[in-house]
C-alpha cells in the first residue's frame, strides 16, 4: 500500500493512479491508521492497490478544490464534505465514524483538574485546520481554562509527536490514537461528548473517482468494518449509533 505524509505539499508531486485497479485516497491523520489497517485487508480481498494521503482535514480540502486526483477523502468533519459537496466537486457524501478525542498527559496519572490550569503549557491540533483542535478549545472553554500559553499542531498526529518526545507534557490527541500507541489508561481521559461539538466525520467520492471508489467506500460502512472502526476508537454508524 502506498503512503505518502505531509503538511503542505506541491501538488505537482501527487501522481493520479492509472487504470481501475487503484484508488488514491486521502485521509485526515486521526483516522490515518485505522484506514491503514481497513485498506490492507480490501488489497488482500480485492487485488486493489490504495495509496493513502495523510494530513490535516483543512490542508487536504484546499488540495481537492485545487484539483488534487484524490478519489475518496476521509474527512475529520462534515462541514468540509458538505462544501465539496456544494460546489459539485463530490458526487457522493456521508458519515463514516464519530471521533473522540482525549486529554494526554505523558508522564504523570490524567487529573480533569490540569484541564483548568491556565498556566499550563498544552498541546492542541490547529482548530482551522482540524476539527479534533475545534473541539480542544471547546473543552478548555468549559473547564475556564483561560486560552493561553497553548500549543498548535497541524494536525493530531504532530500534537502526539510533539508530547511523545516530551518538547510538550500534556494535550489533546483521538482516543484512536491513544490506543493505536497503547498508552496506559492512567495517562488519558476520553472527554464527553457533552463538552464539545460533535466530530461527525464524514467522506466524499470525488467527482472524477474512479469507478470502484464505491465498492470501497460501501465497504468501510458495512458492519465488520464498522466493527474495526469502533474497536479502533470511534464511535461507529452501523452498530452503535
Amino acid at each position: 500500500m502506498g503512503k505518502f505524509f505531509f503538511g503542505l505539499i506541491i501538488l505537482s508531486f501527487i501522481k493520479p493512479s492509472q487504470g481501475n485497479d487503484s484508488l488514491n485516497i486521502a485521509v485526515a491523520s486521526n483516522f490515518d491508521s485505522t484506514l491503514e489497517k481497513i485498506s490492507l485487508e480490501y488489497e488482500k480481498k480485492e487485488k486493489l492497490k490504495i495509496h493513502i494521503i495523510s494530513g490535516s482535514s483543512g490542508i487536504l480540502f484546499a488540495q481537492i478544490v485545487n484539483g488534487a486526483p484524490y478519489d475518496i477523502f476521509f474527512s475529520a468533519d462534515s462541514d468540509r464534505p458538505e462544501t465539496l459537496d456544494s460546489r459539485g466537486l463530490t458526487r457522493a457524501r456521508g458519515t463514516y465514524a464519530y471521533g473522540r478525542i482525549v486529554f494526554w498527559e505523558r508522564d504523570e496519572p490524567v487529573r480533569e483538574q490540569s484541564l483548568s490550569r491556565t498556566n499550563r503549557k498544552l498541546a492542541l491540533a490547529r482548530p482551522e485546520f482540524a476539527p479534533y483542535g475545534k473541539a480542544a478549545l471547546e473543552i478548555l472553554e468549559n473547564f475556564n481554562h483561560g486560552l493561553t500559553n497553548l500549543a498548535y499542531g497541524v494536525n493530531v498526529n504532530q500534537v502526539f509527536a510533539y508530547i511523545e518526545t516530551g518538547s510538550l507534557k500534556a494535550g489533546f490527541i483521538s482516543l484512536s490514537q491513544a490506543l493505536n500507541k497503547n498508552l496506559s489508561p492512567i495517562n488519558y481521559l476520553i472527554i464527553s461528548e457533552s463538552l464539545h461539538s460533535k466530530i461527525e466525520q464524514q467522506f466524499v467520492i470525488t467527482a472524477n473517482a474512479k469507478n470502484r471508489a464505491e465498492e470501497f467506500v460501501d465497504w468501510v460502512l458495512s458492519p465488520p468494518v464498522q466493527a474495526i472502526i469502533i474497536n479502533s476508537g470511534y464511535r461507529g454508524i452501523t452498530l452503535d449509533d
